[in-house]
C-alpha cells in the first residue's frame, strides 16, 4: 500500500494539536488507503529534547507515550539502517 511519512512536527501536531494540521495533511493522514509512517529518528529527536534540562518554550511530548500512541493508532514505525 501507499505510505505517507510524517516529520517530527507533523507527528506532534497529529497527536496533540490536530487543528494545526493543514486540511491536505489531515486528509493524507486519515485516508485509509494510506498508512501513516514515522521515523525512529523523530522519536530520537524528541527524546533528546525531552531530556534537556533547560525549559523550552513548548516542551516536547514524552517520546515513549507518543510512540505507543502512534503505534496503537495504526502508524507504522520506520527503522533506520546504515
Amino acid at each position: 500500500g501507499v505510505r505517507v511519512l510524517l516529520d517530527t512536527r507533523l507527528l506532534i501536531w497529529a497527536a496533540d494539536e490536530p487543528e494545526r494540521l493543514s486540511r491536505e495533511a489531515r486528509e493524507l493522514i486519515d485516508d485509509r488507503a494510506r498508512t501513516p509512517v514515522f521515523s525512529v529518528a523523530s522519536i530520537w529527536e524528541l527524546a533528546i529534547k525531552f531530556a534537556l534540562p533547560k525549559p523550552l518554550s513548548s516542551p516536547p511530548p514524552d517520546p515513549r507515550k507518543l510512540r505507543r500512541g502512534l503505534l496503537a493508532n495504526g502508524y507504522e514505525e520506520l527503522g533506520m539502517t546504515g
